[in-house]
């Protein structure tokens, strides 16, 4: 599916925002900074699987091991990427077709698959070397092709499964629809109470949908692979104008009715909301 990013701002915010929401993405980074000994942690496995895979007195299917374990935390890499580009503001990211639907990025989802080809890969080099005149040196060497492939073809299987999920948020003419764990989610415009931004249990920005029913449910940052503050305008302005959902059957005339592109250079929180939504209401 064919996507675009673009960094929009809306032409008339409707939505409130709370401090709490405005300091969500600090938090976020703050947090992460504390984890800094876990990737201080993470760094010193990388090296010491080159140390492995470049020494030259190692079992060569040993070497081999320690490479491809080294590229698999190498591919963590644009998987943090992916998740600070969600943090950014006024970016919005959708198909260029069809409905309106926000989508995340393909690179954790495309990484991932990656990831789990080769912890199979090396587990598979394992066994082989098992095999061989001059068998691994170590025990651990010896036991641990036997978990990484099943552990590579099960993760393999569960990210497959998800596969067929609809990713995403679908905004349509008659409902949204999103998934939720791994159930689909589908409300028609007549469920929905109100919509609010508000911080989910990480402490990350989200969209808050509350149906007619009482029940709420949280869309991420993640989930939409946009800023949560744009698409809420977005869902908002439909649910008040049943008149224009039929535009959202094409992408950019449903935006063009809610924001306004703008440069990077000059990406701001936007004007501040003209009325305040009440989730109780």
């Amino acid at each position: 599916m064919t996507t675009r990013c673009q960094n929009v701002r809306a032409l008339a915010p409707v939505l409130e925002q709370s401090e709490e929401y405005r300091q969500a993405d600090a938090t976020l980074r703050r947090t992460s900074l504390r984890r800094s000994p876990a990737l201080l942690g993470i760094a010193l496995i990388f090296l010491g699987c080159v140390y492995v895979a470049t020494n030259q007195r190692a079992h060569p299917a040993e070497r081999l091991m320690m490479l491809l374990h080294g590229v698999t935390i190498l591919m963590f890499i644009p998987i943090i990427g992916s998740a600070f580009r969600t943090l950014r503001l006024n970016r919005i990211r959708c198909a260029q077709r069809g409905p309106l639907r926000l989508l995340p990025s393909v690179t954790v989802p495309l990484v991932t698959v990656l990831w789990t080809l080769v912890v199979a890969a090396a587990g598979v080099i394992g066994i082989i070397a098992l095999f061989l005149p001059n068998p691994l040196p170590h025990g651990v060497g010896r036991l641990s092709p036997v978990a990484l492939i099943p552990l590579g073809i099960a993760f393999l299987g569960y990210l497959i499964s998800r596969a067929r999920l609809p990713r995403g948020l679908s905004v349509a003419p008659g409902g949204l629809t999103w998934t939720e764990g791994r159930t689909p989610m589908r409300f028609e415009w007549n469920s929905i109470g109100a919509v609010s931004l508000a911080t989910n249990a990480r402490g990350g920005r989200c969209i808050r949908i509350h149906t007619t029913s009482g029940t709420r449910h949280d869309l991420a940052a993640g989930l939409l692979g946009s800023d949560p503050a744009v698409v809420g305008e977005v869902v908002q302005h439909f649910l008040d104008h049943p008149e224009e959902r039929e535009l959202l059957h094409d992408p950019d005339a449903a935006l063009a009715r809610v924001v306004t592109p703008v440069s990077p250079s000059r990406r701001t929180q936007g004007p501040t909301p003209v009325r305040q939504r009440r989730s109780d209401s």
